[in-house]
């Protein structure tokens, strides 16, 4: 039982109706309706994610959308930290990008469930595939603010085999400060995607 209680699942469904003024309109929210159509239902996202960590320096994800186009991977990663300085961190597989601020705030926290057009043009889908480090002192360490992502990725999205022979890096720098009676949280950052 004890292993079992490393394991956390979690899940949500988003459902969708949409209105046309036309049948067969463009649409970038849930893609361009068919030709006859104007009105549809349909599961914008249905998540189940499972994590797994064994011990502090190590973390599993596998999180699945299930709609009804189909079963697709979003996250399939692993995150093992270094056990001595607990400030280097690697992640390999599918996951977010790290670029900006939206992609990796969590859809449970953001104020609105759909990222901002700029993120879902330049990282359709948000997720990449390739490898990561990351700096980050823990949180009971007096550094903690700092935060530095550099990584190697595809660039064909997460869900698409790579292409040709070049590799895309994203990294960012972030500080993030609260205050001492910690009501207020105000940070700054820089992404650079190349």
């Amino acid at each position: 039982l004890k292993k079992l209680k490393k394991l956390k699942f979690t899940g949500y469904i988003q459902a969708q109706v949409q209105f046309a003024d036309s049948s067969g309109i463009s649409s970038f929210a849930g893609g361009n309706f068919p030709t006859a159509v104007d009105k549809r239902f349909s599961v914008r996202r249905g998540r189940l994610k499972a994590t797994y960590s064994g011990n502090p320096n190590n973390l599993f994800v596998l999180q699945i959308d299930v709609t009804e186009k189909g079963v697709g991977i979003k996250d399939a990663y692993a995150k093992i930290s270094d056990p001595w300085l607990r400030a280097f961190h690697l992640t390999a597989g599918v996951f977010d990008s790290p670029f900006g601020y939206e992609i990796s705030y969590s859809s449970s926290s953001r104020e609105a469930p759909e990222r901002g057009r700029m993120s879902q043009t330049i990282f359709s889908g948000e997720r990449e595939l390739g490898a990561m480090l990351t700096f980050q002192m823990p949180k009971d360490h007096p550094m903690k603010w700092l935060k530095i992502d550099a990584g190697l990725f595809n660039g064909s999205g997460g869900t698409a085999s790579d292409f040709d022979f070049q590799k895309d890096f994203i990294g960012r720098i972030r500080m993030d400060k609260t205050t001492t009676n910690e009501k207020i949280k105000y940070g700054l950052g820089a992404s650079f995607y190349s």
